[in-house]
């Protein structure tokens, strides 16, 4: 139920989409069918209807999902909190709200011919970040009690920019003004009212509306003022004016001719018709100025010169330029941006990354210019490129010192580098690292520290050898830490010197036990050694101390492993048939016992034990062959509590590699696994301390005694 209901975000997000598109399509067929078609609508609005239909619902619903994911992986104590599922689930009913909110929205700019359509493109883009802000924080406030305003100010900044900038186009754009401002009116409507365009509802397959874009001649019904329309003027074409904000009309062209002869308008005002697509001072309309008695201006149309305009291509010089930015630019990112040992992918993300924003810059561009060419968007593509690597290249080479190093290196001093290198270990970069690492070892040759951190960067370069002979000098000077430590036996593993990885792994967890990545690395080591049941008692004892608090083993799937390789192994390879090596941790030896044809469990060692002691659960499911000797025993548990157990015979068990035979013990519901005297007395044991770390040898009575090993 817990992964189904993981899952109900995302069906609901594919429901809603689903719902989306069934609408719109059904929405297109109803008005195909009434004749109406919305015209001059490619290219801008299909991206905003894919970012306001598919990409923004998607970013919304994945960012949601990922922010309660990390906030429970992060604070698991959340869940607890007695307003946090109702919170959760206002979150998701908002975002649901905004989306369809959106939705409709994208749908009324597709579907619907009118001006108001735009208003409400604009009120949503202006008030959404704001909405989900004030709602978010209002509702943290209510449910949790807490104040998370300013934790929500990064996002809603984000989401204001993006919303600003299609603001911004919709307020300015000449597509979107040519697209919902320029309809052709009703043969039936009367005039047509300029800045308060209709939906037509065509009926008849016959009629058809002219396209938004046209900017030609088209001949209008006669004026419906019979005062003004006679027969041979009627015909004319039909024409209004405006001065500032007073608009007049409507007269035809000969009308308007007299009013320019008698000086009532001027040559500089505005006129406009039906089928144009904007107003225009009257001296450039041909057909007007031609009979105004002035000369025409010799000026080509708008609508001729943006076509010529947008048919400009670039020329070679501008495609080579184009190139090679575009190459500097990808080179000038892997190279101080891309970490050390970074897989194929992530490197292909990078170099395509370093192109997105030219890419993204070209694209508005087109969208906002009126005459988008492949000259122009090729120059905005330069441009951009150009002022990425100035900018870049200023601030990575002054971020990472190589400036200075450049310029001023005799005037440096040690503390200087020191902070160069921090500053780089920052960016991640290692070579910068390496070089004021370096640097700073040159001018203090005895300081150990400088010493070990010029080695964990050798070795994180892989350069191995190198870093032995730095962090061995290091140590030699004094220094000693878990991570030097970690780092010595690291290099000494990439190197093949297994012997002395495993010895400065036992030395890096004698400080620091917790060190799980260390603890991992070194049972793999004693795994390629043959000594599988020290690798997983290495093992065992921290996931058993993790399942005594409630939490989950670490490192289950690497114990599975072990396992398996220890019923494929053969016996006379076994470097442990001959004594079992424990490792002590938090204080306890834990043994790996094997009941029957189960596999190994996590067993502590305790001398003060006189019997083993499991669980019902365990040894119902080892499924070993044991007998029942006393059904009512009385067993004191750790805290004191006397319980009610059974004594029992297992018929066989193993501690390690070493099989034991009728082996006496005590089951209760709530026992602790225990190894107790009775299965310790087939051992000899002998208590060791190598690498910093106390070891417990047992070996099995009548077997060759084995010498302690340091490794």
């Amino acid at each position: 139920m817990e992964q189904i209901g993981s899952l109900v975000p995302l069906l609901l997000f594919i429901a809603l989409i689903a719902g989306c598109v069934w609408f719109t399509r059904r929405s297109a067929r109803h008005r195909e069918v009434q004749g109406e078609a919305l015209h001059g609508t490619k290219g801008w609005l299909g991206f905003f209807l894919v970012s306001a239909f598919v990409l923004a619902p998607l970013i919304g619903v994945g960012t949601q999902l990922r922010t309660f994911s990390d906030v429970e992986a992060r604070t698991p104590a959340v869940l607890e909190l007695a307003g946090y599922v109702p919170y959760k689930a206002f979150c998701w009913c908002l975002l649901l709200g905004v989306i369809v909110w959106q939705v409709w929205m994208a749908n009324r700019l597709r579907t619907r011919y009118e001006p108001e359509s735009v208003a409400h493109a604009k009120l949503f883009l202006a008030l959404s970040p704001f909405v989900l802000y004030l709602s978010d924080v209002g509702a943290g406030w209510a449910f949790l009690g807490v104040n998370a305003a300013g934790e929500e100010v990064g996002r809603t900044v984000r989401a204001f920019i993006s919303s600003f900038l299609w603001y911004l186009y919709f307020m300015k754009s000449e597509r979107v003004k040519n697209t919902y401002f320029g309809a052709t009116q009703d043969a039936n409507s009367g005039p047509f009212e300029p800045g308060r365009a209709r939906v037509r509802k065509l009926k008849g397959p016959e009629q058809r509306r002219e396209p938004v874009f046209a900017d030609v001649p088209v001949h209008a019904a006669p004026a419906s003022d019979p005062a003004s329309a006679t027969g041979e003027e009627g015909a004319q074409q039909v024409w209004w004016y405006a001065e500032g904000e007073h608009r007049s009309g409507p007269v035809s062209a000969a009308q308007l001719e007299q009013l320019v002869q008698a000086g009532t308008v001027s040559l500089n005002t505005l006129v406009w018709r039906e089928g144009r697509l904007t107003w225009k001072p009257l001296q450039q309309i041909p057909e007007l100025a031609s009979g105004s008695g002035v000369a025409p201006l010799d000026v080509e149309p708008d609508f001729v010169r943006l076509d010529r305009l947008r048919e400009r291509t670039a020329g070679t010089p501008l495609w080579v330029c184009a190139v090679i930015l575009s190459v500097a630019l990808v080179w000038f990112s892997l190279a101080f941006h891309l970490p050390e040992r970074a897989s194929l992918g992530y490197a292909l993300g990078i170099g395509l990354g370093a192109l997105l924003i030219p890419v993204v810059a070209v694209t508005i561009f087109s969208l906002w210019t009126a005459y988008p060419s492949q000259r122009k968007n090729l120059q905005v593509f330069v441009g951009c490129c150009t002022v990425l690597l100035a900018a870049s290249g200023a601030s990575s080479l002054s971020t990472r010192g190589y400036v200075e190093r450049w310029f001023n290196k005799d005037n440096l001093s040690a503390e200087d580098f020191r902070s160069q290198a921090n500053k780089c270990a920052q960016l991640r970069d290692l070579r910068c690292q390496e070089s004021s690492w370096r640097e700073y070892v040159r001018l203090r040759p005895d300081d150990s520290l400088g010493i070990a951190r010029l080695g964990f960067v050798l070795n994180q370069r892989d350069k191995h050898e190198e870093a032995i002979v730095l962090l061995k000098k290091s140590m030699d000077l004094g220094a000693g830490a878990y991570d030097l430590f970690a780092y010595y036996a690291d290099s000494h593993e990439k190197l093949g010197h297994t012997g002395d990885a495993i010895e400065w792994s036992y030395k890096a967890l004698s400080v620091a036990p917790s060190l799980i990545d260390v603890r991992g690395r070194l049972a793999s080591l004693l795994l390629k050694t043959h000594r599988p049941y020290e690798a997983l008692s290495l093992l065992q004892a921290y996931d058993s101390q993790l399942e005594a608090k409630g939490m989950r083993p670490y490192f289950a799937a690497q114990r599975i492993s072990i396992e398996t390789a220890i019923d494929k192994a053969e016996p006379e390879k076994n470097e442990e048939r001959m004594a079992l090596r424990l490792p002590m941790y938090a204080g306890h030896f834990f043994a790996p016992v094997t009941l029957g044809p189960g596999k190994p469990k996590p067993f502590m060692v305790d001398t003060g034990a006189s019997l083993t002691s499991l669980s019902e659960a365990m040894l119902r499911d080892s499924k070993a062959v044991y007998r029942v000797v006393d059904p009512r025993v009385q067993m004191t548990v750790a805290d004191g509590r006397k319980v009610a157990a059974k004594g029992v015979v297992i018929e066989s068990m193993k501690v390690g590699p070493f099989a034991l035979k009728d082996v006496p013990a005590v089951v209760c519901t709530d026992c602790v696994s225990l190894l107790g005297q009775a299965s310790l007395s087939k051992f000899d044991m002998q208590s060791v301390r190598a690498q910093g770390v106390d070891f417990l040898l047992l070996a099995q009575r009548g077997t060759p005694r084995l010498q302690p090993s340091n490794n």
